[in-house]
């Protein structure tokens, strides 16, 4: 789901007590045990995406495509809450952003 920086900080304030903007959220409908299959929400935040791609040399489609790929990751288990874990997830957002022809 594309979004705005105001819907996106609603979600945030919401669900994660954090008022502030992010540039995208990702909720899970899997239980704990039900690793088979992969079904959730993923919310971006449009605005976001265009004040970070200026930040990393990105076009917005660009960005748009890592942070969708980014939310899918959360859905797959993945986090990116210390510098390990970031590491490992931008690894992955770089193939799967190759695989698109999106290049990054």
């Amino acid at each position: 789901m594309f979004c705005t920086n105001e819907a996106i900080r609603t979600l945030n304030t919401r669900f994660f007590k954090k008022d502030n903007e992010t540039d995208v959220i990702a909720f899970s409908y899997e239980e704990e045990d039900e690793k088979d299959n992969i079904a959730g929400e993923v919310y971006v935040s449009v605005d976001q995406a265009k004040i970070q791609c200026f930040l990393y040399g990105a076009t917005v489609g660009q960005e748009l495509a890592r942070l969708v790929v980014h939310g899918a990751l959360h859905l797959c288990g993945y986090s990116d809450s210390d510098d390990a874990e970031r590491s490992i997830m931008r690894g992955k957002e770089d193939t799967y952003i190759a695989m698109t022809g999106m290049g990054i």
